[in-house]
């Protein structure tokens, strides 16, 4: 059986994205990207739901996005899952979560005159 693990998703970002750096100097940001849906249910009623979806985004697509994501920018990401562990400080569980790792973020408009290059995959 082959193993895939692909993931295309659209959505708005919920903040700015901010650029930080690994203790070992590796650049990143993470993005918290809002996906709505709007649906019909049986009575017919007009439903919506909205899903939040972290991605982390490194080097050259963590520079890209720090340039030109803000909050609100619709975006196309293309990437692979990927769950990250930790421990709580506080209370010393361990806890994990599924993110989206980007290879590729693309803008899907832009606001102003000055349109950028897309971002390369890594």
């Amino acid at each position: 059986m082959a193993l895939i693990n692909s993931v295309i998703i659209a959505g708005n970002v919920t903040k700015d994205p901010e650029l930080r750096f690994t203790p070992k100097g590796s650049k990143y940001v993470r993005l918290r990207i809002a996906v709505n849906r709007k649906f019909r249910t049986k009575e017919q009623e007009i439903k919506e739901e909205t899903c939040f979806v972290t991605i982390s985004a490194w080097e050259q697509q963590a520079e890209f996005c720090a340039k030109y994501v803000r909050k609100g920018s619709p975006i196309l990401i293309e990437g692979r899952l990927q769950q990250r562990d930790w421990k709580d400080e506080q209370t010393g569980e361990n806890k994990s979560m599924i993110e989206v790792k980007a290879h590729h973020v693309q803008l899907l408009k832009w606001e102003s005159e000055e349109k950028p290059v897309e971002s390369d995959g890594l």
